[in-house]
């Protein structure tokens, strides 16, 4: 039911869009990987992700950059239970 098929239901990662970022990856052509995000893209617009659902709002003013933690900081945070449980704790 959820393999995918040529005449099937559409899907996100199919053979096409694997094989560029796969092809992307092992020949290290930057090119080829964003035709292959704007594959991945373009497939959230038909609605076959949650982003293609959602409207974001542009009209907010910019953080100043000083106001923005840096990267630095934020790293060290990371670990595999914090991107498990950090969004939900407090």
């Amino acid at each position: 039911e959820y393999q995918w098929r040529r005449d099937g239901e559409p899907h996100l990662f199919n053979p096409e869009t694997v094989f560029r970022l796969q092809h992307a990856t092992r020949e290290r052509r930057y090119d080829i990987f964003k035709s292959y995000t704007r594959g991945v893209d373009d497939q959230s617009e038909n609605l076959m992700t949650l982003r293609g659902l959602l409207k974001f709002k542009n009209d907010r003013p910019a953080v100043p950059l000083e106001e923005v933690e840096p990267v630095s900081s934020i790293v060290k945070r990371f670990s595999t239970g914090a991107m498990s449980y950090g969004s939900i704790s407090k």
